[in-house]
């Protein structure tokens, strides 16, 4: 078998994915594949309308609900780091802190919370981090101590929707991020959009969805912010 001349679907199921179940990622909750985030943009040319291309990840992996990485892949004719700058706008736009790229051979691994020595790290196929390397970095990079750790997760793994005028679910998680880690202190921001996500949650139109980390949770989050801040509520 000539690795060069296989599909990045070939590269993905032959290489990519092993090496990350190896590293102890549950096939069934924590890895989606091709998971489409956006609709393509409109496109208007006089009368005509089309829609552009839509946003799609090759792979998100998630830790109790939560998408904490995001891999592109390219097909083994690509440079190992090739797919990293599409990874990055993805991660961007999801609020997701991991990106890997890679061809087959390792992986490239871009840690976007600042806390390695490094920006980006050349990884071997064997060297994939488990679920709880990346879990450990992320919480920190989120601050979470025990009490703020037990209000966010919740088992799930759907696709990410985003939308321009109402927070999705990247940004509920911002928004109570935010909510936990001021519960001691000041909060900064007049908490619409996180009292959004509570109203929907409550009446059953979370849109993180009824599985996507948040839902209840943000309900009693933002609820208890309100009484604190009773002129904010919208």
């Amino acid at each position: 078998m000539v690795k060069q001349t296989l599909s990045e679907d070939d590269i993905s199921v032959k290489f990519v994915t092993p090496a990350i179940v190896r590293a102890g990622w549950d096939e069934l909750t924590q890895i989606r594949r091709q998971v489409t985030f956006t609709k393509g943009r409109l496109i208007v040319r006089g009368r005509l309308v089309t829609r552009g291309r839509a946003k799609r990840a090759d792979i998100i992996l998630y830790y109790a609900g939560i998408p904490i990485a995001i891999i592109e892949i390219k097909d083994n004719r690509h440079t190992l780091g090739a797919g990293m700058q599409q990874g990055l706008e993805y991660a961007q736009i999801l609020d997701v802190p991991f990106v890997f790229a890679t061809n087959g051979d390792g992986f490239v691994f871009h840690d976007r919370t600042g806390q390695g020595a490094q920006l980006e790290t050349t990884l071997s196929l064997d060297q994939f981090p488990t679920p709880a390397d990346l879990w450990i970095r992320y919480r920190t990079w989120k601050g979470l101590g025990p009490e703020q750790e037990t209000l966010v997760p919740q088992p799930s793994c759907k696709p990410e929707p985003v939308s321009l005028t109402r927070p999705g679910r990247a940004g509920c998680r911002r928004e109570l991020h935010h909510l936990l880690e001021a519960r001691d202190g000041d909060f900064n921001g007049d908490g619409r959009g996180a009292v959004h996500c509570a109203r929907r949650s409550a009446d059953g139109r979370d849109p993180a969805g009824a599985d996507g980390g948040l839902q209840g949770r943000a309900g009693a989050v933002a609820q208890s912010w309100l009484v604190r801040r009773p002129g904010s509520a919208l």
